[in-house]
């Protein structure tokens, strides 16, 4: 029963009221105790008053007949004979009430008296043996007091003599029932104290142990709580709070610490997913972190990019699958739309640009709305960071693209084939389980993106050299070849500035424009070196450039057949490509080859 907070209270509730009820029966044996005491002296006063009346009232009388003074005996019992009756009824009624054990008050109420035990015993054979003596000497009285009795003399003095010896035990025996009284009534008094003094240490105790059960089960847990409401209050997380008793606190202790476990969590899951940058990173750690809270099977983001063009990313089973599509709904607030779909709109600083759905297979909860509600900032900031990032960057990467193809007689349509040839070996080479420790969806995403840089330089080299139809010669060849470490600078300095806000997407950008050109053997420009030396990025961009500028028609020469220019690809396998991309790009010639049909030139 301790154990709990309730058990603790009614427990005390027990003690209040058991020294309460000690207390007053103390205080009620005491004053009934000594009530008792002043109603038996009462009447034994009583009786002793009316005894001593009675026996002066007798022995005046007795005495006028004895000495011989008739009168004197007859008119002084003729004058005190109604006084000796009523003395007489008052003892009878005194000694049948002490029988009776009750005390009648003048206005006829009745108080009982209350003998127990041994005090009873002793007290009714002293009161057995004052009937007796009174009834044997209200007889001797009766004698005394009545004038046919004075003709024998002798007999008459003989019973007065008796009276005397009667009186003197009848005084002896109501003494005897007095001490009685006193006896027990000191008893009682005595136990009475006795009491009060046990009620006294008891209440003490229980009060010290309510004090107690205050101090521990309430002050300190309620203090403890007090403390960590607090230190959240100033955005401080305490340790776990802690209690050794099982109670309410305990239960109360455990969930408190659970909601701030599951706070530490999201404040984490928010910490995690803001940081992440791309897309998958974010939907990644929103996979493995949400879980703890909330069960679901995909996610589907909806959103409206710069471009005007709607796209959707789904994330399932860890797989991201991204494509436009015609339509997008727009939600204001966190909506269930069904019992299997919730949406989360995405949206910052009052600017729409789509929204999160996520589907379960089971039914969400009811309340599952709140933990998204509770998480919401922190999907809109991580969403809307990825989503605009990615986006500007996709406009910077397009605008330099633009400035590339307004000095390179190479097309638009060069760029679109090769950043998608790319992305597309980037992707099988991921199938494949090859380089796994550097390939992410970010980096197929990326290299697409950033590819379309990798002859940014050229906007640096003179028209004579950069759109001369005839061969170049070797200095102007010299001069072509810096366009590779021109391309790196230019795009280092952007890079540069973007790493101030933790955006290392230009470094792929850099690594493409600076190693394209070189071969994995090491004879490639502008640093000959080889083999891994060479950034992953810029060996799989090689492969692309190489065959695009092989299947496309230049000033200086006409497009190879695919046949012609696979067979060349195949030859400078191990020489200027490196293998396992050269091996990717052939796995993935279905793919490569539509790609050329939609975007070759006319």
């Amino acid at each position: 029963m301790l154990k709990t907070i309730k058990g603790k209270i009614l427990t005390v509730y027990f003690l209040i009221l058991a020294a309460l009820v000690s207390t007053i029966s103390a205080s009620y044996i005491s004053s009934d105790t000594q009530s008792q005491h002043i109603i038996l002296t009462e009447l034994l006063s009583m009786q002793k008053l009316a005894m001593e009346k009675i026996t002066l009232i007798t022995q005046t009388i007795s005495e006028e007949a004895i000495y011989d003074n008739m009168d004197k005996y007859k008119n002084k019992n003729t004058k005190y004979k109604d006084e000796v009756a009523k003395y007489k009824d008052n003892i009878n009624i005194i000694l049948k009430n002490f029988k009776k054990k009750e005390y009648i008050l003048e206005d006829g109420k009745k108080i009982k008296l209350k003998f127990r035990g041994q005090f009873l015993k002793e007290f009714d054979e002293a009161l057995d043996d004052a009937i007796l003596k009174w009834v044997d000497l209200q007889m001797d009285i009766d004698y005394l007091l009545n004038p046919n009795n004075l003709d024998d003399m002798l007999l008459y003095k003989y019973k007065y003599e008796g009276f005397e010896n009667k009186n003197k035990e009848l005084i002896s025996s109501s003494q005897k029932l007095i001490l009685v009284c006193k006896e027990i009534a000191q008893k009682q008094k005595e136990n009475a104290f006795l009491i009060q003094i046990i009620t006294l240490f008891f209440t003490i105790i229980v009060f010290g142990f309510i004090i107690n059960i205050l101090n521990n089960d309430f002050k300190k847990p309620v203090n403890k709580l007090k403390d960590a409401l607090y230190h959240m209050s100033k955005g401080e997380f305490i340790d776990n709070l802690s209690r050794k008793e099982n109670d309410e606190f305990k239960l109360i202790f455990n969930n408190f610490n659970r909601f701030i476990n599951s706070l530490k969590s999201i404040r984490k899951i928010e910490s995690k997913i803001i940081k992440e940058e791309s897309m998958e990173e974010v939907l990644n750690e929103i996979n493995t972190s949400f879980k703890e809270f909330i069960n679901f099977d995909q996610i589907n983001i909806v959103y409206r990019n710069s471009s005007e063009n709607i796209i959707q990313i789904e994330y399932n089973n860890n797989k991201i699958k991204s494509k436009s599509i015609k339509m997008i709904h727009e939600y204001d607030k966190i909506t269930m739309i069904d019992e299997y779909n919730i949406a989360i709109p995405i949206a910052l600083n009052d600017s729409y640009i789509g929204y999160a759905l996520f589907y379960s297979k089971e039914k969400f909860q009811k309340n599952s709305c709140s933990f998204f509600k509770i998480i919401k900032n922190a999907l809109n900031i991580a969403f809307y960071k990825s989503i605009l990032t990615k986006d500007l960057l996709s406009i910077i990467t397009e605008s330099l693209a633009d400035l590339t193809e307004s000095r390179d007689p190479e097309t638009r349509r060069h760029l679109i084939r090769m950043s998608t040839y790319s992305q597309i070996i980037s992707k099988k080479l991921r199938e494949q389980g090859k380089f796994n420790d550097e390939i992410n969806s970010n980096f197929i995403e990326n290299i697409k993106l950033t590819a379309p840089m990798h002859d940014i330089g050229k906007v640096a080299i003179k028209d004579d050299i950069l759109l001369k139809k005839g061969k170049l010669t070797d200095e102007e060849y010299k001069i072509m070849k810096t366009h590779a470490q021109i391309g790196a600078d230019i795009l280092k300095r952007i890079h540069k500035r973007f790493m101030l806000y933790n955006i290392n997407y230009f470094d792929m950008a850099v690594n493409i424009a600076n190693y394209h050109q070189e071969k994995y053997n090491g004879k490639g420009y502008p640093n000959a070196i080889k083999e891994d030396e060479i950034p992953l990025e810029a060996r799989i961009c090689a492969v692309a450039d190489v065959f695009d500028a092989l299947t496309s028609k230049r000033p200086y020469k006409e497009a190879f057949s695919l046949d012609h220019s696979y067979n060349i690809l195949k030859n400078s396998k191990g020489s200027h490509f490196d293998p396992d991309v050269l091996d990717a790009f052939f796995d993935s010639l279905d793919e490569i080859e539509e790609i050329y049909e939609e975007h070759k030139e006319v």
